[in-house]
């Protein structure tokens, strides 16, 4: 490196000197001989911080080095919770370096922006000694959690019970709530009830009854302003920063009319509760009812339809950041994407930039960058809304394009379907992972051998075999690799849950009996056995539980 002016400044670093200057810092700028990227080394409100501008004038990064300091013996609890705030939050990355001669791992955060704005600039540094704060806070709290429990690895472990659940969960019927999800910051009312409810274009919104809100009841009886109703701002105030919540919770009470259905006019409430926020986002939990369908049983398609009320439980997500700013890290992702495959750096893209590589047109790759990224916090209804603009706008294309970008939107068609199996929406589920079924991978075969058993599909014998008849051909039981016997246990599930849908209880059982013998499978066959019993004392309850 080497100290030294430029000849003549670029439009970013001359900004960005300006607003050094308007703030009074004092800094030392440094031009990489190498690369030609500018770096600003200077003090803000007591923090060091630095700021770094490639030479293709694209954009400014901003880190705060050494925000944390923690041993070295740390170091798996440190990367976790790197890794678990890197997945909450929508600007700011934090990561970590070893410093061998202090023996200790150091913390770092940054932040990205293609452009200087001086307002928002100061806000993102002044946030830098928030997320500070969280973050020192939640990894004592986890430190202190790690010695009660005697954890060695967490990141390990929590990826070891993801894998877990997912071969649990998938398979257990429940009448329980959908798992959690969010939808976007401006998800209105009548968009949101026509997803989950899957209602008609001739449904009718007659009257919105609003309590919690304010003293007495709000009531809007305008079909428009009914549907326009703003669910993810519904609990808060403000604006930007400055959004916070306003009520702890509130009751809406939606009467509407389907004429598909009759002319009755039916009721569906849904319960608001504040679920606090991450300093990027303000959390409202939706519990939606709605009410039992009146198709007579004789015509229903499920006896489950007419016997129960549907619930869904979402997570809904108003943003602090700004639009413009979830463009900037995108930009930046996509960018930095490109960069490191013309550079020959393809080993250094993490999973989301993988992706983006393939991707031409900016509008497709911001819909798979946030699709992707909601879907990892398991906000997926919002997450479907980009991957299905990402689809749709590239599928047209798809025989024209090379390997790479079929590749792409052929795993944004994976993603959407599992979104919608997460909110039991297993028709649309199936569409999207039929497309990828017969691939070969595992994540995809095991997703739809999900949704047909799930769905109680006369097919999942047959599939469920055919699979397990193609794994053995190819693999030796006693040799093969980990993942295959995993998959092989979650076939074996699989099987043995179909069973109990079709209310094959003896077969079931037997093939559960076996498994309690083999440690990986014994907490699965434990649960399966008992709900079979339970199953044989009320011989009328309906198979899922």
């Amino acid at each position: 490196m080497m100290l030294g002016n430029s000849k003549k400044a670029s439009s970013v670093t001359k900004e960005f000197e300006k607003f050094l200057k308007s703030l009074n810092c004092t800094y030392q700028r440094i031009v990489e001989k190498d690369t030609k990227a500018t770096q600003y080394f200077f003090e803000f409100q007591g923090g060091h911080f630095v700021g770094h501008v490639r030479d293709a004038n694209d954009g400014i990064e901003v880190s705060f080095p050494c925000m944390a300091s923690v041993k070295i013996d740390e170091l798996e609890l440190v990367r976790y919770k790197c890794n678990e705030h890197n997945r909450n939050n929508m600007l700011f990355k934090f990561y970590y370096s070893a410093d061998h001669e202090k023996n200790e791992v150091d913390v770092h955060l940054s932040f990205y922006n293609n452009t200087v704005q001086a307002e928002a600039l100061q806000q993102e540094l002044s946030a830098c000694f928030y997320f500070q704060r969280e973050w020192l806070k939640d990894y004592d709290e986890a430190a202190e959690l790690r010695k009660s429990r005697e954890v060695e690895d967490l990141e390990s472990t929590f990826y070891r019970m993801r894998h877990e659940l997912f071969l649990v969960r998938q398979l257990e019927m429940s009448q329980q709530s959908i798992a959690p999800n969010s939808i976007q910051e401006h998800i209105r009312l009548g968009e949101l009830m026509s997803r989950i409810a899957n209602w008609s274009q001739q449904t009718q919104l007659d009257k919105l009854i609003i309590i919690g809100r304010a003293d007495g009841q709000e009531i809007i009886d305008n079909k428009e302003e009914i549907s326009q109703f703003d669910i993810c701002h519904a609990l808060l105030s403000g604006k930007g920063r400055q959004l916070k919540v306003a009520f702890p919770y509130a009751t809406l009470t939606l009467l509407y009319t389907d004429p598909t259905v009759g002319d009755h006019q039916q009721l569906a409430t849904i319960a608001l509760t504040s679920e606090g926020d991450d300093g990027n986002i303000c959390y409202t939990r939706a519990t939606i009812t709605l009410p039992v369908s009146n198709h007579s049983r004789i015509n229903s398609i499920s006896k489950h339809e007419t016997s129960s009320p549907q619930t869904f439980s979402l997570l809904l997500g108003a943003y602090r950041t700004t639009s413009k700013q979830r463009q900037q890290e995108f930009d930046y992702m996509w960018k930095d994407a490109l960069l490191k495959k013309k550079n020959g750096e393809s080993s250094k893209l993490d999973k989301d930039q993988q992706l983006l590589v393939a991707v031409q047109d900016a509008n497709i790759g911001y819909n798979i960058y946030w699709g992707k990224r909601l879907m990892q916090q398991k906000r997926y209804a919002e997450a479907i809304r980009h991957l299905e603009n990402a689809f749709y706008g590239w599928r047209d294309q798809f025989f024209d394009l090379g390997d790479d970008a079929q590749n792409t939107i052929l795993e944004i068609a994976y993603s959407i379907g599992v979104c919608y199996m997460a909110l039991k929406m297993y028709p649309q589920a199936y569409y999207y992972i039929d497309i990828v079924a017969g691939d070969g991978n595992i994540r995809h075969a095991s997703a739809y051998i999900s949704i047909l058993v799930n769905t109680t599909d006369l097919r999942s014998f047959n599939e469920i075999d055919n699979i397990m008849d193609d794994v053995r051909k190819r693999w030796n039981p006693e040799n093969a690799p980990e993942n295959i016997t995993d998959f092989v246990n979650f076939l074996r599930q699989a099987r043995a849950q179909a069973l109990i849908n079709f209310n094959k209880l003896d077969e079931a059982e037997k093939i559960l009996t076996e498994m309690l013998d083999e440690e990986e499978q014994a907490d699965f066959a434990i649960k399966r056995l008992a709900y079979i019993k339970k199953l044989r004392q009320e011989p009328n309850k309906s198979t899922e539980e």
